[in-house]
């Protein structure tokens, strides 16, 4: 993804995370509020808590960090409108327009891919750092288990 090309610290990476966490918070809570089926409703009401937690993590590692180096920026963005895979919030919501549960789900299922991969690069990238790496698996760990549960839902519904 090409705005995380330049994203090589922990700072960096946390405030971008931040920012497609954000993202997809809207767009689920958006979802929760369209679904007609009760089930996909209760599911995506769950992730809009996921990805504010997920936001609250980001938050506090910032700030931890911003403590250790006072000269380094609380979380913004440049891309306020992007949720995970980097898909732009307002294509996501105008996509999702007469789409069907199902179809809905697995889009979303392909944003919790890229978040998961996402999280897993950033790993990679700040192995020098255990804070860093630990937050990150924890997330890619969280992004995983939205995934087991729209599969889930999606088994049921089929």
């Amino acid at each position: 993804m090409l705005i995380f090309s330049d994203a090589d610290t922990p700072q960096a990476l946390g405030q971008l995370a931040m920012m497609l966490e954000e993202g997809s918070r809207r767009f689920y809570s958006s979802m929760a509020d369209a679904a007609s089926n009760p089930s996909v409703k209760v599911l995506f009401d769950e992730l809009v808590l996921a990805e504010t937690h997920h936001q609250e993590k980001l938050l506090n590692f910032c700030r931890r960090l911003s403590a250790k180096d006072p000269t380094s920026p609380l979380p913004q963005s440049d891309y306020p409108d992007l949720m995970e895979g980097g898909i732009p919030l307002t294509e996501g919501l105008q996509w999702s327009k007469g789409k069907s549960a199902t179809e809905i789900l697995q889009f979303s299922m392909a944003l919790e891919t890229n978040a998961c991969d996402l999280y897993l690069r950033m790993i990679t990238r700040m192995k020098e750092d255990p804070e860093s790496t630990a937050l990150f698996e924890h997330l890619a760990g969280e992004e995983q288990l939205h995934l087991k549960r729209m599969a889930k839902l999606l088994e049921k519904k089929n």
